[in-house]
């Protein structure tokens, strides 16, 4: 009887011993079952596919210089630059430079475009191009900046701009006569954050041209804060202003000698400062290193774990190269060069990003998928937030004679990329006077979540009162700079992937733990039977 119980005990235990073996397999092979696999899901996600480029501008010369925005409702909203002569009563002809604007509902049926700014050619000899951009944030506001010699900010109803006797307010933000480009940006407390390039005069460089920066908080009617956050002997072009979620303040800018006409000499630079505290002080400007000791084009991005991305193009080897920071520009990762993308060397481009409701952040550029390559493309590659790398690129147009320059980019709905740019004709590239530009447009449906728009959870657009705008005198302007935002070496572009095997390392102990338990609990209840 007692040799029977053990044998039955045994054989207990025998069954146990194997269950617990099932039970290790099983959960084993859930548990890699349900862990993502990044490939798979990149194979999943569906190419992005351009819509056929067309014209949104009028036949007028000299149509460049474009800048996009998306409202909330999906409006799509499209100023740019254009020169125009207008015949008087003694028979000669007037010359203005002006703001065109047009909108869409759904990309493909325009507003006729119209003229909504124009100030009038002062004979220069060259049309003094008002370099407009255009942003909607606040409830059915447009706000757009331009230029006339000086930089001018205006806000109007969306719904109003292609009216005749509408009346935007316009504030003039600089005092030089001397000003260029211009990049607004809004955050969550309802600041305006405003860069501009203005001539600084100083001994070692009369003709460079500073990155100024302004803030307004009651909707653009004053500006009283004026800072020069550049602090550089030489000059500042193409700035782009990106605000993240805590309302730090990124910029970025190409560096160089002048900045007049918006171009920069030789050597030049990409710069990047921040201010942590809206506005009020800012690091010193931190340069991006070139491996071939120039760069340009600058564009900065942000994902959706709120990682930043820096991009421009490295001179002479034309490479496109990216930098991450993990830590809001605090610190950079070396630089990489994107595969599978050259860039084109010229001194009036530069790149666009932005960020789908997924936390993808899409760049375009004009460049070259092969440096030996003559014709200029129009390319579009895609930063995964999932698999942390670049996309292949993806050609919305190709151009075998004519030049594609400063594309532009927006998201609408979370999902739906608006591109537009403008193309100089073969016969006059660079002969801004005689040239036939003219503005495209296209765009793309992406694979990410959508967000509609609820009217009822829209508010009306509250106008604050005209105010009398007093220019802060240029003695007033003080550099506000704290610690330099540092280049760290020490950070690998596979940062984020160490923290990935150790939290999987994590993800296998948690899972693996309880089954080893009961292994090790059922081999020791086994060899108690036995004695």
């Amino acid at each position: 009887m007692i040799n029977s119980r053990i044998i039955n005990h045994t054989k207990v235990c025998k069954y146990i011993l194997w269950t617990v073996v099932m039970l290790l397999l099983i959960s084993g092979s859930l548990m890699f079952l349900a862990s993502p696999s990044y490939a798979q899901d990149g194979e999943e996600e569906a190419d992005v596919v351009w819509t056929q480029p067309i014209p949104i501008s009028s036949s007028r010369p000299s149509s460049w210089f474009p800048d996009i925005a998306v409202d909330e409702t999906g409006t799509i909203h499209v100023v740019w630059a254009s020169g125009v002569s207008v015949m008087v009563a003694d028979g000669t002809q007037d010359a203005y430079d002006v703001v065109m604007y047009t909108s869409s509902r759904d990309g493909q049926t325009w507003n006729d475009p119209i003229d909504i700014f124009s100030s009038p050619y002062p004979g220069f000899g060259s049309y003094e191009v008002t370099r407009p951009t255009v942003h909607s944030f606040r409830n059915g506001v447009l706000d757009i900046t331009y230029r006339y010699l000086d930089v001018f900010y205006a806000h109007t109803p969306s719904d109003q701009v292609n009216y005749a006797n509408a009346k935007p307010s316009v504030r003039q933000l600089s005092s030089s006569g001397s000003a260029y480009y211009s990049q607004l940006a809004h955050d969550s407390e309802g600041l305006f954050h405003l860069v501009y390039t203005e001539n600084v005069h100083t001994e070692q460089c009369p003709n460079c041209y500073h990155l100024l920066y302004r803030r307004s908080s009651d909707n653009g009617n004053e500006w009283p804060i004026l800072l020069d956050i550049s602090l550089l002997p030489s000059g500042s072009g193409k700035p782009q202003i990106l605000i993240d979620d805590k309302d730090n303040v990124h910029i970025v800018w190409e560096s160089g000698r002048g900045g007049g006409l918006g171009q920069l000499a030789d050597p030049t630079s990409v710069m990047y400062a921040v201010s942590y505290d809206s506005g009020d002080t800012w690091s010193l400007p931190f340069e991006f290193p070139a491996p071939g000791g120039l760069a340009r084009n600058p564009a900065l991005g942000i994902t959706g774990t709120n990682k930043l991305i820096a991009v421009w193009l490295g001179l002479p080897e034309a490479r496109v190269y990216y930098q991450l920071s993990n830590n809001r520009g605090l610190r950079w990762s070396e630089p990489a060069p994107i595969p599978g993308i050259y860039g084109v060397e010229s001194r009036l481009d530069s790149y666009a990003m932005t960020t789908d409701s997924a936390g993808n952040v899409h760049l375009v550029m004009v460049g070259r998928q092969n440096p030996q390559r003559q014709s200029l493309e129009i390319l579009h590659t895609t930063w995964s937030v999932q698999n942390e790398e670049w996309s292949d690129p993806y050609i919305v147009e190709t151009y075998p004679g004519d030049a594609p320059e400063w594309p532009r980019l927006a998201i609408g709905n979370g999902n739906q990329l608006h591109l537009t740019w403008f193309v100089r004709d073969q016969e006059h590239i660079f002969e801004s006077d005689a040239g036939r530009y003219q503005v495209w447009y296209a765009s793309a449906q992406l694979n990410a979540p959508g967000e509609e728009f609820n009217p009822e959870e829209r508010s009306e657009p509250t106008h604050q009162p005209e105010a009398v705008f007093t220019m802060t005198a240029s003695s007033d302007m003080v550099p506000a700079a704290t610690e330099p935002a540092g280049f760290d070496s020490d950070l690998p572009m596979n940062s984020n992937l160490e923290s990935m095997e150790s939290m999987i390392i994590l993800v296998l102990l948690r899972n693996i733990a309880p089954v080893a338990a009961i292994l090790f609990l059922g081999v020791l209840l086994v060899r108690l039977l036995k004695r």
